[in-house]
């Protein structure tokens, strides 16, 4: 009884101190045994589903995102969108999400503007906020140490901005990351709380 009352506490004592945790500074666990894909699609089928609308889009692409993100032998970084900010995302340019889907030429544009090639977690990005990997930019890397930020090259082929801010956290041209450095077989994961919107003529 004496042993299981102080398990009991201990247990009590980490569940606290990870829900007083603010989401920003929450690091994702790590699942290394599964692909990205593998993970959005786990965690769309969640009681509480965060990326049906993420996953269903990666499949609707043409071709579909979800085979490249399924590659154990590639590396990407993936910012993620939750279904609320898809959605939002898709209200602000005046769609639906089933109309969005049904446009393929732009929403590989958008899907695309969402991923980068190479690992990149989020000491990854302060250090290239500071500049200190611009004497050898990695092939992830536009440009650095830029107004607490800088550029990421992305599959869509259009530089997207990043910010690092000591007392706020990490943003991806405007998006913010509320849970990052979700390590993946084949990249890493952050999710985010807006869907990101490359320029468009």
């Amino acid at each position: 009884m004496f042993r299981i009352s102080i398990l009991s506490v201990m247990m009590r004592a980490i569940f606290l101190v990870v829900t007083a945790t603010p989401l920003a500074a929450q690091h994702m666990p790590c699942t290394s045994t599964m692909t990205i894909a593998e993970i959005i699609t786990s965690r769309a089928h969640q009681p509480q589903p965060e990326f049906t609308i993420l996953r269903a889009a990666l499949e609707a692409a043409d071709p579909p995102l979800s085979g490249s993100l399924s590659d154990p032998e590639g590396e990407f970084t993936l910012f993620a969108p939750t279904d609320a900010a898809f959605t939002a995302g898709a209200e602000s340019i005046g769609m639906t999400i089933d109309e969005l889907v049904a446009r393929t030429d732009l929403l590989n544009a958008i899907l695309t503007y969402h991923i980068v090639t190479g690992r990149v977690g989020t000491t990854q990005l302060t250090d290239a906020a500071a500049g200190s990997l611009n004497d050898d930019l990695p092939d992830w890397l536009a440009s650095g140490g830029s107004d607490s930020g800088g550029y990421l090259n992305t599959l869509n082929g259009l530089p997207l901005r990043f910010t690092v801010l000591p007392d706020e956290g990490f943003f991806i041209d405007g998006a913010s990351l509320i849970l990052n450095d979700f390590d993946a077989a084949n990249g890493i994961i952050h999710i985010i709380d807006t869907m990101i919107l490359p320029p468009m003529d």
